[in-house]
């Protein structure tokens, strides 16, 4: 029996995690990390994960990371390595998942289970966007060789900035959503589908239902749902304030003719509805619920509509049931919209 480790930094990584184990991987020797994170005390991922019924996993490992503090980093990473090192000399993995191939853990992990498990290799869960358009500061000269230099000389010989997410040579094999659309760097893995009905299944569905009961969301409150609409961090408006009008008039124009209309707003916005809509006739999803747990639970004749975004990949990605629309601006990047119009969003040029 394989032993496979899952290293999640964000909750679409978790959710891929959930759905891969669930579907494929199932009563086998599956370990979940949460890696990166900012509170391991008291954080809500590992606390709802352990009071699941169903879950994919053995054992579930949490990190911290964005430490700050020089000095705080580098004892941290050093307790990191030791506990991976301690965990590989129990039971060396023979595949190591990652949703993010330039972190640390994962590149020291690789490191230490191919001294003990030469036949160890790495599994690129699909991101979202550098999947299918690449990192671009990937191939700067600062990262191509100035601070791939720096690393190697602080961690290793070993380290290694590959061209894009997903592009080392630790990785050999790739699950994507849409295989056939992965960038050129990743079209040399063995690419394999990770099919949207994944995430339908009894652990990743479990989840999705323990996160919104978490933050207060009734998962029959969200069968009436007739429109989504996903909103932008604010920053984005404070950069180009014309954005807020776009949507505005977009959204004011369309959501009375649709029935329930439900309003998420990016998890880091400091200012309460910035897009002023009224609150009396519109759903406002609690910001902190991530856009993963919403999808599984969402009725078949919901329409979500947000920018031109990563938001709306994963939509079409994990539901692809849904009628998803990208609402086109003057200020929208051109190369993005190109890649979720192959993926069927649908695009609406918008005017104000």
């Amino acid at each position: 029996m394989a032993t496979r480790w899952f290293l999640c930094s964000t909750p679409l990584h978790i959710f891929s995690a959930f759905a891969l184990a669930d579907n494929l991987f199932l009563n086998e020797e599956n370990i979940l990390f949460l890696i990166d994170q900012i509170d391991i005390e008291n954080n809500d991922y590992y606390n709802l994960i352990a009071e699941l019924e169903h879950k994919p996993f053995k054992r579930v490992h949490i990190f911290q990371g964005r430490i700050k503090h020089p000095i705080k980093k580098v004892k941290s990473r050093r307790k990191i390595t030791a506990q991976l090192k301690t965990l590989i000399d129990e039971q060396a993995p023979d595949e190591i998942f990652t949703g993010n191939d330039r972190r640390i853990e994962f590149q020291t992990a690789m490191h230490l289970a191919k001294a003990k498990n030469p036949n160890c290799f790495g599994v690129y869960m699909d991101e979202g966007t550098f999947t299918y358009m690449g990192r671009a500061a990937s191939k700067s000269w600062n990262d191509r060789v100035v601070d791939n230099v720096v690393k190697k000389l602080v961690y290793g010989a070993w380290w290694e900035n590959p061209n894009t997410v997903g592009a080392s040579s630790w990785i050999k094999e790739v699950y994507a959503a849409f295989p056939e659309l992965v960038v050129k760097e990743l079209s040399t893995k063995i690419r394999k589908p990770i099919r949207a009905d994944y995430y339908q299944s009894k652990a990743p569905s479990e989840l999705a239902n323990h996160l919104l009961s978490h933050y207060n969301v009734k998962a029959h409150t969200l069968d009436n749902i007739k429109l989504l609409i996903t909103l932008p961090h604010e920053s984005l408006v404070e950069a180009e304030p014309k954005i807020k009008e776009y949507f505005l008039s977009y959204v004011r124009e369309h959501s009375s003719e649709t029935g329930l209309t439900a309003i998420k707003y990016h998890p880091r916005d400091l200012t309460h509805n910035w897009l002023d809509l009224d609150e009396n006739i519109n759903l406002f999803l609690p910001k902190r619920v991530n856009f993963e747990s919403l999808l599984p639970i969402l009725p078949r004749d919901c329409t979500i509509i947000g920018d031109v975004s990563t938001t709306l990949l994963t939509a079409r990605w994990m539901r692809p049931d849904l009628e998803v629309i990208a609402l086109k601006t003057p200020y929208t990047n051109q190369n993005f919209l190109s890649t979720i119009t192959k993926l069927g969003v649908n695009i609406v040029d918008i005017k104000v």
